[in-house]
């Protein structure tokens, strides 16, 4: 249904991450995610 990757993206964004793809013809669609180091000091 391709509701998937939308809630992928709410998931990650909501943590203040990123999501992005790259695509190259004849070789695919590359998907990455990016996420924030928490940190522990106080």
């Amino acid at each position: 249904m391709g509701l998937g990757l939308a809630m992928v993206k709410n998931i990650v964004e909501s943590f203040d991450g990123k999501i992005w793809f790259e695509t190259a013809q004849n070789v695919g669609t590359s998907f990455y995610v990016s996420l924030p180091i928490k940190s522990t000091s106080k």
